[in-house]
């Protein structure tokens, strides 16, 4: 085995690895997470502060741009440095749809998820050091609206990531 094949296989290993963990981390937030964290009221903010502890906020976007970064590489590859004869394959498009709604999502949780999170977050922390009254009541509300953006987001971010997987898992077959 040569080392360039050696480093294709350790690519696809670590780009399935990071897409499973990256899809399943938004699939579990969007769809379990989130509405069981709204559910709880107050005490969500405790199982926030934990995610928070753990760099959860920080750590999935890493998998996700270091998985574009693996996907793109794997494109470059199987494209033989983007020659265009080979971009007019089947296998070719079906992954450069997949790669493209990949970066689409990105987008998407960079600006809708997590930056509205940690905008509610602030707004949260912002109301608790409040006393009651008009002023804190406005503070709930604008850390309520950005949450509805960033569960908004998600779930776009949750569905494309769903297309896009099963896009990546059809590619080499069509």
């Amino acid at each position: 085995m040569t080392s360039m094949h050696l480093l294709y296989l350790i690519a696809r290993g670590l780009h399935v690895l990071f897409g499973a963990l990256w899809v399943g981390s938004v699939f579990f937030v969007v769809y379990f997470l989130s509405p069981s964290m709204a559910e709880a009221g107050p005490d969500a903010a405790k199982v926030m502060g934990g995610l928070l502890k753990r760099r959860f906020l920080d750590i999935i976007p890493m998998i996700a741009f270091s998985n574009i970064g693996i996907g793109l590489w794997l494109y470059w590859r199987l494209t033989g440095g983007w020659d265009p004869s080979l971009r007019g394959t089947n296998a070719a498009m079906v992954f450069g749809t997949g790669g493209l709604l990949a970066l689409i999502t990105i987008t998407i949780g960079m600006l809708g998820m997590r930056r509205n999170t940690l905008r509610a977050i602030a707004k949260m922390r912002e109301a608790t050091s409040m006393a009651d009254g008009p002023d804190k009541a406005q503070a709930m509300q604008t850390a309520q609206r950005f949450r509805a953006r960033a569960g908004k987001a998600g779930r776009v971010a949750a569905v494309l990531l769903m297309v896009t997987i099963v896009l990546m898992a059809l590619g080499h077959y069509v």
